[in-house]
């Protein structure tokens, strides 16, 4: 996740982010939801076998389509 930074941090610095509301429903969806049904689907089509694999692939599509789009962050307050 890349961050703005608006207030002048430093590395090291622990801060508060702020992410759109949206980006964090879909983001919970394609990271937990989506692996269930994934899952769910290759086992009630060929079993536990074919779930799993098609698991992997759909981890695969979700680590590629996280490097496409990428989320950001903006800091909102120094902590420490």
């Amino acid at each position: 996740m890349d961050a703005v930074d608006g207030i002048g941090v430093r590395v090291g610095d622990q801060v508060e982010i702020e992410v759109a509301e949206a980006n964090v429903i879909l983001s919970s969806f394609l990271i937990f939801i989506c692996p269930l049904i994934t899952f769910f689907a290759g086992f009630i089509i060929r079993g536990a076998i074919l779930g799993t694999v098609m698991v992997l692939i759909y981890l695969i599509f979700l680590y590629f389509y996280d490097k496409k789009t990428g989320t950001t962050a903006r800091i909102t307050r120094v902590l420490s």
